[in-house]
């Protein structure tokens, strides 16, 4: 149906995962200008919300104030699985079993 086409193109790692990862996530304090840093994390999943594989960093930096954010985002992502997926996904596995968080402490925290 029109609607659930809808809703499924709504999955993302915003709608999916935010409020679960960002009970999770402590980006580190001293950070400056943390507000600023936005790491993306692709993160592989099982259909029961399980990790499958290592999250990673897309575009991994060299810098020393996105690479700890990164590393807290990952970590975050660990410390979280396995996942609650809402049931009304659960058919639309592959819709999301890889996805592409951004990291945003504006929105997640």
């Amino acid at each position: 149906s029109l609607c659930n086409t809808y809703a499924i193109s709504l999955i993302d790692g915003r709608s999916l995962l935010r409020d679960q990862i960002g009970k999770c996530w402590s980006p580190p304090a001293w950070v400056t200008g943390a507000d600023n840093l936005r790491p993306m994390i692709r993160i592989g999943l099982r259909e029961d919300g399980s990790l499958d594989g290592i999250p990673v960093a897309i575009e991994s930096s060299s810098d020393p104030s996105m690479r700890a954010m990164e590393e807290s985002a990952i970590r975050a992502i660990r410390q979280c699985a396995p996942f609650t997926i809402p049931p009304q996904f659960k058919s639309y596995y592959a819709d999301w079993k890889s996805l592409a968080v951004t990291f945003d402490m504006k929105a997640m925290l």
